[in-house]
């Protein structure tokens, strides 16, 4: 689907269905990943798996988003957001809207602190339902695919992600402070 123009790729990344449509998208900016990772978030039922640099803000700290990843969390008893992140440390100084909502909600809502082991891991990615992939082969980047229905591939790095999971812990930095 390369003859797409970005306002024809903006309009599937916000409509496709999880499941359904099965052609790759390539997207290059902040505004594409945001509205495919929003689109899934909104469509998930039962899991998101995020590994990412930093949280990317300008994707995941805006209302839209956090209303997303609450309705999922509340939905079920099942539902499950796991959070990998490189670098903590620009959550916590500029504050980032899905932390609150993550402590409100942490049996449904974790994160982790990426492990120094796992750290030379170039590739972000967010997983819906184990089904849906937006997949950045440089974390720090925007240029990548998303897919609606690639559930052999979300397989894969999901096994990646379970095994950097279960090597990383949480960052106590990003615990409330009761003063």
């Amino acid at each position: 689907m390369d003859h797409l123009t970005d306002q024809d790729t903006n309009h599937l990344l916000e409509t496709a269905k999880i499941g359904e449509f099965n052609e790759p998208l390539v997207v290059t900016t902040m505004e594409q990943n945001r509205l495919a990772c929003l689109n899934m978030a909104r469509q998930a039922v039962h899991t998101l798996h995020i590994y990412s640099q930093d949280l990317d803000p300008a994707i995941y700290s805006n209302r839209e988003f956090v209303a997303a990843v609450t309705r999922l969390a509340v939905s079920s008893k099942h539902a499950r957001i796991e959070i990998l992140v490189r670098d903590t440390n620009p959550i916590i100084q500029h504050g980032h809207m899905l932390i609150e909502t993550m402590r409100k909600l942490s049996s449904y809502i974790q994160m982790r602190k990426v492990c120094e082991e796992h750290m030379d891991f170039t590739q972000g990615f967010f997983i819906a339902d184990e089904r849906a992939l937006v997949l950045r082969k440089v974390v720090t980047r925007f240029e990548g695919v998303v897919k609606f229905n690639a559930a052999m591939e979300c397989r894969e790095l999901l096994k990646t992600f379970r095994e950097v999971w279960l090597k990383s812990e949480p960052d106590p930095k990003l615990r409330r402070l009761h003063l």
